[in-house]
């Protein structure tokens, strides 16, 4: 929509240098008026009333510490020009969201020395079609100027149609080429000649998959695959990972080049899913753990295998699914239990060297009525296997 918010304290005067960088790269101006309350003159029907209008930003209505805009905003409230610099096209969600990401992301750990901790993105709106992204950053620490950053993107179209994998950041140890590799023989990708407004590099695929109506997809062992690809063979750190859905299933990952930590960490990923399933992948560096998560599964949630439905096809979509039982989500309106369940799922795998990495929640619309209570929660749970040290 427009806006670039700052949280946080102001360490080593970080909002001066952030203030001249948006200033100067992205034209940003700063947030002086916003929506208040205003009294309206009763009429000859109508008594005294409150209205919300347009009216100059007061200390005590600002939501965080520091705001931006792209452009003058308009009587909604809305800047009037604000895909100057988010820019997005088409109606399978490209965006450039990714290489604002990384544009900042560099200036914070490169100019700046401060450690990305978490990159999160969002959908809002009935429809999700208003994106917004959150970057969370750590105090300065020197070896963040020497380690660079890659944002990989995995994004479905339509069911069952083409799908697009932008990358985003610097051809740093000639990842370009070996991710172009890992596309081309594992998905069957092409490349596409990237918009540099978008990505600094792009591939189609028809390796994202869907089926059904309750938003049944691939999008988890797609996004396993390419962890295991980054981690363990390119030695490149996953930092965070994360889910969207703009109509359809997107992925977002971000890794970091350490040269000075232990490489080839094993992940897995469970997904919650109110739709009624719990999927897992990654399994394969987890086989010792398999007995003991199915256990948890069944005897403490209820779930039981699932059973495919008649006709469907046989194509793997993860690498274990079991069927929840109706009492185990609870959803009441906007009010879910995704999150009592995450920690106690986190809690059981800490008692088998399993730590929790990551945690996102996103959400799915399979149907047209505009209504919380027909929203499909998910939330994506990545563990990654300690060190006997950490265990």
């Amino acid at each position: 929509m427009g806006f670039v918010e700052l949280q946080g304290k102001d360490t080593g005067g970080i909002y001066g240098r952030l203030d001249h960088w948006l200033k100067e790269h992205w034209k940003v101006l700063d947030k002086t008026l916003d929506f208040v309350e205003v009294i309206k003159p009763p009429g000859c029907c109508s008594d005294w009333s409150v209205e919300l209008a347009i009216g100059e930003l007061q200390e005590h209505h600002k939501l965080c510490d520091k705001s931006y805009t792209m452009g003058a905003l308009n009587q909604k409230g809305i800047p009037l020009n604000p895909h100057g610099i988010y820019k997005s096209r088409g109606v399978d969600g490209e965006n450039n969201m990714g290489k604002l990401t990384m544009q900042l992301a560099e200036f914070m750990t490169q100019e700046c020395g401060w450690t990305l901790q978490v990159c999160d993105s969002g959908n809002l709106g009935f429809r999700g079609n208003i994106r917004e992204q959150q970057l969370k950053f750590k105090a300065p620490h020197p070896l963040n100027m020497i380690s660079h950053l890659i944002l990989i993107e995995l994004r479905a179209t339509r069911p069952q149609l083409l799908g697009y994998i932008e990358v985003s950041g610097e051809n740093k140890d000639d990842i370009f080429e070996k991710l172009g590799g890992f596309f081309k023989s594992t998905w069957e990708a092409e490349g596409v000649e990237n918009d540099p407004d978008y990505c600094d590099l792009k591939f189609s695929t028809w390796a994202f998959r869907t089926r059904g109506s309750q938003g049944e997809n691939n999008m988890g062992l797609r996004t396993m695959e390419l962890v295991d690809f980054m981690v363990k063979q390119c030695h490149w750190t996953m930092v965070t990972c994360n889910m969207g859905n703009f109509r359809t299933r997107e992925q977002q990952l971000v890794f970091r080049k350490d040269d000075f930590i232990e490489k080839g960490a094993e992940h897995i990923m469970v997904e919650l899913r109110t739709a009624g399933y719990i999927e897992v992948n990654g399994l394969h560096d987890a086989e010792d753990l398999k007995p003991h998560l199915i256990e948890f599964l069944t005897t403490q949630w209820g779930c039981t295998e699932y059973t495919k439905y008649f006709l469907e096809s046989s194509e793997k979509f993860c690498d274990l699914k079991y069927t929840a039982p109706k009492s185990l989500f609870y959803l009441e309106g906007l009010t879910n239990n995704l999150g009592q369940l995450t920690l106690s799922l986190a809690e059981f795998l800490a008692n088998y060297g399993w730590q929790l990495a990551l945690c996102n929640g996103g959400n799915l619309h399979p149907y047209l009525e505009d209504s919380p209570n027909f929203i499909l929660r998910e939330q994506q749970v990545k563990f990654t296997r300690t060190t006997p040290e950490k265990a």
